[in-house]
């Protein structure tokens, strides 16, 4: 109830990342930090101020900790899997306490059902949207974006690029979950005459598309069923019968967005969707094992 009350530019200031005074940012020689068993595990500091250190797995086990001697944090072999690396230094006052930096990396088994990672720097996107590290960990589905549907040839090749490092990296793998791909337009749908030469384009090779990201936080249900999802259904469909759309793609299904979901069934929006797609922020509460499903 209190974000309710925030204003927007409040509400926009209260979900700005603060960084602690000492931040040590942690480095390697490999793309996203991905190592493969047998690899030697070394990570670069960028800056002194960290004085310790302790990595824990997936499931939150100490398996090493130590001092910090230097620039450089060389650890012991690990086994296949996921681990997080915590820095800790002098004590910062809250709400950081002593820790000084950290980041995650993992270990992948030296098999052949793995597409093998490419070095680092070699083009993918950035790190927040990195092409091939998707395809080789299998993070899914791909969701890709059209932020202007407007310029639609701009979009279409910025997005060929990224498709054909998924047909590389990411559809061929995996036979007993097929991989599929997806489009969403974030900004919604609004030019028809974009939307449909991007469905056009990519109706071979994208199966799933989705009309707007979070539309709870530009409409009414209502609104976004008759304004926005319905037409973008019959776009789509007329287009290719077979291609699947979903939504409404709200930011929760937990009880905040109760009521909007609810009114996008009254609205009629079942009848635009193959399947009800949604984020599912705030719903698992720590849970690993509800992450993990």
């Amino acid at each position: 109830m209190a974000a309710a009350l925030l204003g927007s530019g409040e509400l926009e200031a209260a979900w700005q990342w603060q960084m602690p005074p000492t931040l040590v940012e942690v480095q390697s020689n490999r793309r996203n930090h991905v190592f493969y068993a047998g690899d030697a595990i070394s990570f670069t500091l960028n800056k002194a101020g960290a004085s310790a250190y302790q990595v824990r797995d997936y499931y939150g086990n100490v398996v090493e900790q130590g001092a910090v001697s230097g620039n450089t944090l060389p650890l012991s072999p690990k086994p296949p899997g996921w681990y997080k690396v915590y820095l800790t230094g002098a004590d910062q006052g809250l709400p950081y306490g002593n820790s000084v930096g950290g980041s995650t990396f993992c270990v992948l088994r030296a098999d052949s059902n793995f597409p093998k990672m490419p070095a680092a720097g070699t083009y993918g996107g950035s790190n927040l949207d990195d092409e091939i590290v998707r395809g080789v960990m299998g993070y899914g589905p791909q969701r890709h974006k059209v932020d202007n549907a407007g310029s639609p040839a701009a979009e279409i090749a910025r997005l060929d690029a990224e498709i054909a490092l998924d047909q590389q990296y990411y559809t061929p793998f995996d036979p007993l979950r097929k991989r599929e791909l997806l489009i969403v337009f974030p900004n919604g749908t609004t030019n028809q005459a974009g939307v449909r030469q991007i469905v056009e384009h990519f109706k071979g090779r994208v199966k799933y598309w989705e009309a707007r990201n979070e539309p709870n936080f530009f409409m009414s249900a209502t609104a976004f069923v008759n304004n926005e999802l319905k037409p973008f259904y019959q776009l789509v469909k007329s287009v290719d019968p077979s291609l699947k759309v979903l939504g409404p793609g709200a930011v929760t299904v937990g009880p905040p967005m109760a009521g909007w979901n609810q009114e996008f069934f009254q609205a009629g929006g079942a009848q635009y969707v193959d399947a009800f797609s949604f984020h599912a922020y705030n719903c698992v509460n720590g849970d690993l094992n509800l992450i993990r499903l």
